[in-house]
């Protein structure tokens, strides 16, 4: 079980969270925060090493779309 407490967490990292959790995708994450949607990419891949998440797959947005 991984212990996301102990994860360090930046305040943009917990916007790209916030806006990953209502279903945006990486391409939406990035319009709203104004960066680049490789940005976003990096956000979370630092987030999923801090954590100790090695692999992980991406459900598929409800809402439909590509990024």
């Amino acid at each position: 079980m991984i212990n996301l407490e102990s994860v360090k967490v930046t305040p943009r990292d917990q916007q790209v969270l916030n806006l990953l959790v209502q279903g945006c995708s990486n391409k939406e994450i990035a319009g709203q925060l104004n960066i680049s949607p490789r940005t976003v990419k990096q956000h979370l891949r630092t987030l999923f090493l801090r954590a100790g998440i090695r692999g992980f797959c991406v459900p598929v947005s409800a809402k439909g779309g590509s990024e």
